[in-house]
């Protein structure tokens, strides 16, 4: 998520629009949540789910920030270890440019979302 607070408001802001126009609900998964920025303004609007990181560094500052936010965990893990869980909605910002693998990222968490639909 972007440090500098005007580009953090237009994306919040984008973010949204998204869930107004596109009815989206939660739990919400954030992959790549860094320090939780994004996912206290999903638990501002009520929203429950998952923050994603695997930075140690990222995960400590998300914790901390998410830390009186019901119905958000934070955790440190790979989308396999999300096995059994359940998501209406996934956020993957600014993260698809870090991964090495993104084509993999991708197909593992369609898995997540068409598995549940499946089942």
């Amino acid at each position: 998520m972007p440090n500098f607070p005007p580009l953090r408001r237009y994306v919040h802001g984008v973010v949204d629009r998204w869930i107004d126009g596109y009815g989206l609900h939660p739990p919400f998964l954030e992959v790549g949540c860094g320090t939780g920025v994004l996912a206290a303004h999903l638990g501002a609007r009520g929203w429950h789910g998952t923050a994603m990181d695997s930075s140690p560094a990222a995960l400590a500052m998300a914790q901390s920030r998410l830390a009186g936010a019901p119905g958000i965990t934070v955790v440190d893990g790979t989308l396999a270890s999300l096995e059994g869980r359940f998501f209406q909605t996934a956020f993957i910002m600014d993260v698809i440019e870090h991964v090495r693998d993104d084509q993999k990222l991708l197909v593992d968490l369609g898995k997540i979302f068409f598995e549940l639909a499946d089942g």
